[in-house]
Order: C-alpha cells, then sequence, then structure tokens
C-alpha cells in the first residue's frame, strides 16, 4: 500500500499518519532520491536535503544551506533541477529561494548568454530586432546590447 508524504508548513516533517520518523526519514531519501542521472541531479538532492535538516536545526544548518546556493552555478541547470524537485515535495521556500537566484543571475546578462541558458533560438530578422530595440528603448538606457540582439 502507498502512503502519501506530505509536507507541512517550513518544518521539515514528512510523515504519513502511523508511520515513525525513521519511516519517514527512509521515504524522504526515496521520494527525494529518485531518479538521479547525473550530478546536476545528485547537488540538487544534496541541496534540498540540506534546507530539510536545516529547518529543524539551528542557525549553522540554515547557513550553510544558505551558503550551497551561494555557489551554484545557474549554466549547470541545478537550479533548475532544485525548483522541480522541491516543487514536487512542496517546498516553496526553496522554490522561492532558488527562483530569486536565477533572476539574479539574469540580470544584467548578455542575451547571448540567456538564450544558451535556456536553450532559446533566435528567430528574429535584422528588421525586427531593430523596431523592438526602438520601442522599448527606454528599457534598455543602461544596457549594452550584445552581437546576437
Amino acid at each position: 500500500m502507498n502512503k502519501k508524504i506530505t509536507h507541512k508548513g517550513s518544518k521539515s516533517t514528512m510523515a504519513s499518519q502511523g508511520e515513525s520518523s525513521s519511516a519517514a526519514g527512509n521515504k524522504k531519501s526515496t521520494l527525494i532520491g529518485s531518479p538521479a542521472h547525473d550530478s546536476g541531479s545528485s547537488l540538487a538532492i544534496d541541496i534540498i536535503r540540506t534546507y530539510l535538516k536545516a529547518q529543524d536545526g539551528d542557525d549553522e544548518a540554515k547557513k550553510k544551506f544558505e551558503a550551497e546556493f551561494a555557489h551554484i552555478n545557474p549554466e549547470t541547470h541545478v537550479l533548475f533541477e532544485v525548483i522541480n524537485r522541491a516543487h514536487k515535495l512542496d517546498l516553496t521556500d526553496v522554490v522561492e529561494i532558488a527562483s530569486r537566484k536565477i533572476a539574479d543571475e539574469l540580470q544584467n546578462r548578455p542575451i547571448s548568454w540567456i538564450r544558451k541558458v535556456f536553450n532559446i533560438k533566435d528567430d528574429f530578422t535584422a528588421e525586427e530586432k531593430a523596431k523592438v530595440k526602438a520601442e522599448t528603448a527606454w528599457a534598455f538606457e543602461d544596457y549594452e546590447f550584445d552581437d546576437d540582439f
């Protein structure tokens, strides 16, 4: 019989009715850890585990969790993996922190970098690009367009 595991509030208590905390811990590991295909998935799993431990731990555990996020390179798509897994576990704090990190990383990046990270095809013609630049010049007063735009 498959029991439902839920996350309640900001605590990492994930246990179904009638389960011991060690049984819940085992299910957490199973749920978080499936499937891990690459180092990005593995790091995402480690980050979520650190978050879950930090929620019940002291300030040192919370600082460790924040430090994990400070050293993630979004080009590895680890943050996207964290968001996907945290969303499935209903860990809204993790989703928000990772989303904020992605937004911070996108700020002031060249368009070519954003296209590369998100695998976005450039399907604008030169005329369309010129029109967009002219219509939205106010939004890009302090921005230098790269050759890709």
